[in-house]
């Protein structure tokens, strides 16, 4: 066995074997789905089999999962939930389901982190069964829905022996007759924030520029557990474990198909679409706030600088201010020094300098520019990062967007 994988397993899977079928012997792709009070989890994977079938067999892996603290509620939706799927008739014979249900994790732990991690970790033992390290595992959702060319894309994309792992292009729905149209307004401010925030990444040439959508991702068994697998993480799961995997290297993104996540107001994690969907529901003004862009901008005389660093071995004295005072909170001039000594040329240096200053650093400082220098601006003001937006609504703004992804 692969000393990577054999050492993955051997440390960190810590659940016992959840399906003791065997694989089909052409399976090349697993789909792990958590599902907590899920009514719509049904559609989901209809939505999977009903698609185009790929060359390869594939199956889902849905894992319903609640705390010992949820509500009565809770637990008789996952029991329905877990029902309803094992009536489903009708599946193609390239397609097998296989539903888990665990209602009593302790609160601590439960989670769509762990629900993740549970699945992928069994999906990663059932390709191992087979020898088959390149088998593919994806990432999807309870409450989202694909287009019909969504299992043959990912198919294709990771025939390339270079792709590791890949980002799916998600749109949310953003008018129709389920939901209110302040739902749809909302849902609109939302996705253009988080397109803004790769936008703005992409236009300073940040090599971390990458959307991280839980419902959206996907990898090869072997990244999967050179990176150390999920984590458990209750919120944020996808942002943690995406990052790992483009650090990794052979990062994608696959573009030319999409999964369209739910809008809907949710309070099962404290951050993420349903979160941010209600919090705008209960504002007083129900406009989203997003970072400056005069943030991003700052950086980037710090990202066309770095070869320089690297021969001065020193950043420049003529950073904007609040990047130099933001270097001197993360102790920046040691950190920089560190990392010289130990590269021994310039493509060894910016891999490591960038592994440092990564999309958990970014974070961190544009929420201290945020606190101190450049205060967050309402969603409907991303129209200041480019003339072409002058004078669009939001949804033109957020076709913009859209469109540019789906053009790399």
């Amino acid at each position: 066995m692969n000393k990577t994988i054999s050492r993955y397993i051997r440390q960190n899977i810590k659940y016992p074997l959840l399906i003791e079928d065997g694989p089909a012997s052409d399976l090349g792709m697993i789909i792990v789905i958590p599902c907590h009070n899920e009514p719509d989890v049904v559609s989901a994977v209809k939505d999977i089999y009903q698609s185009t079938q790929p060359k390869v067999s594939v199956e889902v892996i849905v894992v319903i999962n609640g705390s010992d603290s949820d509500p009565e509620s809770i637990e008789i939706q996952n029991k329905k939930s877990y029902e309803d799927l094992h009536a489903l008739e009708g599946l193609p014979n390239w397609f097998s389901l296989y539903v888990i249900m665990n209602n009593s994790f302790s609160e601590k732990k439960a989670g769509v982190g762990l629900a993740r991690k549970i699945g992928l970790d069994d999906a990663v033992r059932r390709f191992v069964h087979m020898e088959k390290y390149d088998g593919i595992i994806v990432c999807y959702d309870a409450d989202s829905n694909c287009d019909d060319n969504y299992l043959v894309e990912i198919e294709k994309v990771f025939q390339d022996p270079k792709v590791t792992s890949i980002g799916i292009n998600y749109e949310h729905p953003i008018e129709g007759d389920e939901y209110p149209e302040e739902i749809y307004n909302y849902i609109v401010q939302y996705e253009l924030h988080l397109r803004y925030f790769i936008q703005m990444q992409k236009r300073i040439k940040l090599p971390y520029a990458y959307h991280t959508v839980g419902s959206s991702m996907a990898c090869k068994v072997e990244a999967y557990c050179a990176v150390g697998g999920m984590n458990q993480r209750k919120a944020g799961e996808d942002f943690y474990f995406l990052h790992k995997l483009i650090k990794y290297g052979g990062h994608a993104e696959l573009n030319t198909t999409r999964v369209v996540p739910s809008p809907r107001v949710s309070d099962r994690v404290p951050f993420g679409t349903g979160k941010a969907v209600g919090d705008l529901q209960a504002s007083d003004t129900g406009m989203y706030k997003t970072y400056n862009p005069k943030s991003f901008l700052a950086l980037e005389k710090l990202v066309k600088d770095l070869a320089a660093t690297y021969e001065r071995k020193a950043f420049s004295a003529e950073l904007p201010e609040p990047v130099s005072e933001y270097l001197k909170v993360i102790n920046g001039d040691d950190n920089l020094k560190m990392i010289i000594e130990n590269t021994t040329d310039y493509p060894s240096f910016e891999k490591r300098f960038w592994n440092w200053f990564d999309a958990f650093q970014l974070m961190k400082y544009l929420h201290f520019l945020r606190d101190s220098w450049f205060e967050d601006i309402d969603v409907t003001e991303v129209a200041l990062t480019d003339s072409k937006l002058e004078n669009s609504n939001l949804k033109e703004m957020l076709a913009y967007f859209r469109g540019y992804y789906r053009k790399m």
